[in-house]
């Protein structure tokens, strides 16, 4: 363990209110390079969300509670966190969970498009047209695929939850 993050997992072992300690970003993906900092995510069962950088160390804190309600924006980075501390098998849990729900797809979204490449599943290729060209039937092609894999994966209620004009667009006809 590195050294900045090890003094951080054994005073947590210690305090009865730490539940865990993840760490995130490009340090959990193994895709840090020389100027990448250490995202360390201390998990407490009560107390006030927080973030202080010193130096190559960011040290967040937050509740469980937030981390199982999390945003869907910051789900794939919480998918990727590798879980350094988990007290009461709450936080991995929740980790996995995270990862389960992005997308309803066969893998795991990353976190930064600079890392999605070879974990998009069926659905690359065509991500890529998609991103390369904007051609809309190519869009449509995509979104039709998007809804039968979450509704193979049983996110169907997810993707009746997105909200906007994905219906009404779906009908336009291009020649």
């Amino acid at each position: 363990m590195n050294e900045l993050v090890r003094p951080i997992v054994e005073a947590a072992e210690r305090d009865p209110n730490v539940v865990g300690v993840l760490l995130k970003g490009s340090q959990s993906m193994g895709a840090a390079d020389e100027e990448s900092d250490w995202d360390v995510v201390l998990v407490l069962l009560e107390g006030e969300p927080s973030q202080k950088k010193d130096g190559p160390l960011e040290l967040i804190t937050t509740t469980l509670e937030r981390v199982k309600g999390v945003s869907s924006w910051e789900l794939p980075a919480l998918a990727h966190s590798r879980v350094l501390l988990d007290k009461t098998g709450e936080l991995a849990v929740a980790v996995e969970a995270a990862g389960d729900l992005l997308m309803g797809l066969e893998g795991k979204r990353a976190p930064y498009t600079e890392y999605w490449a070879g974990r998009l599943g069926e659905l690359e290729p065509l991500i890529v047209e998609v991103a390369r060209t904007a051609d809309p039937r190519k869009q449509q092609e995509l979104q039709a695929a998007v809804e039968q894999i979450a509704t193979a994966h049983g996110f169907r209620d997810v993707y009746d939850a997105w909200n906007g004009d994905i219906d009404r667009v779906m009908t336009f006809r291009f020649e």
